[in-house]
């Protein structure tokens, strides 16, 4: 499952709120807390569901155990 699918909230077909971050093995994350605060932004306005919980778990699952930096969705 991609980190994409794993977060939608079922808000309606082809309507969906992306936000792309890169992950570094030894860094994690770069400026996650910008991108969380740009994607909260972005939910409240369009009447997303945001769960920080659930987004938080699912991309710690996406990247762990990958020793390559990443482009996650």
């Amino acid at each position: 499952m991609s980190v994409e699918s794993a977060l939608r909230d079922g808000n309606g077909p082809g309507f969906e709120l992306i936000e792309t971050m890169r992950w570094e093995p030894g860094s994690g994350f770069l400026r996650f807390e910008r991108h969380l605060a740009r994607l909260y932004a972005s939910a409240a306005e369009l009447g997303f569901a945001c769960d920080p919980e659930r987004i938080g778990e699912v991309l710690s699952n996406t990247v762990n155990g990958h020793g390559i930096a990443l482009r996650v969705r």
